[in-house]
């Protein structure tokens, strides 16, 4: 009887081994098995994670690329609007400046030479014809101090400076030609050794600009470049106004 149990308590354990051992194997098997998932699991897991990791760099320069190309795009439309509004502006400073561009176009302008200034004239002369036709009437001793044609000097040009008088004039054109002249600015009694009176009671010098006689003395009338001035000798004051 002990025997017996003693062998079914054998029985039991072997068969408990045996389920124990089986279902030691049954958990390796399942882990073995298990095994290459989970490392494909782990190998997914990091192809995915180089894919991803990959990917983002496309993403990346997708982004930066995108970012250049905005702002490229962004200056090339700032340069455009620049270049536009310079444009427009250089032409409207054209419309509105035609003198400066033209300016800027114009070759330089040659300084002239300045032309030296006109020589000013008048004409003078010394008649006295008058006494030379009634050289009866002059004073003993004078006779011979009448030229034969009755001029002292005939019409001749003389060089006038600015502010000079008739008195000027004459001075200047006696002193060229040796005449000798007796008087002064306010009154000219003789020229070349005729005088006053020496044709009469009523005889003398006058003169005359333009044809007219001035009623002011010839060292204050003032000569213009083309006067006409003549010192006349006459006999008889009174037929002279």
């Amino acid at each position: 009887m002990k025997n017996r149990n003693k062998y079914l308590r054998f029985a039991v354990c072997l068969w408990l081994c045996l389920l124990l051992g089986g279902l030691i194997s049954a958990c390796n098997a399942g882990v073995i098995t298990n095994e290459p998932s989970t490392e494909a699991t782990a190998t997914q897991a990091v192809t995915d994670t180089v894919h991803t990791e990959a990917a983002e760099p496309e993403t990346v320069f997708s982004s930066a690329e995108s970012t250049s190309l905005t702002e490229a795009d962004t200056t090339a439309e700032t340069a455009t609007e620049t270049t536009g509004s310079t444009t427009a502006a250089a032409g409207e400073h054209s419309t509105r400046s035609p003198s400066t561009t033209a300016a800027k176009t114009t070759a330089p302008t040659t300084t002239a030479t300045p032309t030296a200034p006109k020589t000013q004239e008048c004409t003078l002369t010394i008649d006295c014809t008058a006494a030379l036709a009634n050289k009866d009437k002059l004073v003993e001793g004078h006779e011979n101090v009448v030229p034969s044609d009755g001029y002292l000097l005939r019409k001749t040009a003389v060089t006038i400076q600015n502010g000079d008088t008739v008195y000027d004039v004459l001075k200047r054109a006696c002193s060229a030609n040796g005449i000798s002249i007796n008087g002064t600015k306010t009154y000219i009694r003789g020229l070349q050794q005729l005088d006053e009176f020496d044709c009469g009671t009523n005889s003398g010098w006058l003169y005359y600009v333009n044809g007219e006689l001035p009623m002011t003395p010839c060292g204050k009338y003032a000569v213009s470049s083309g006067d006409n001035i003549v010192f006349y000798y006459t006999v008889d004051y009174s037929t002279a106004y």
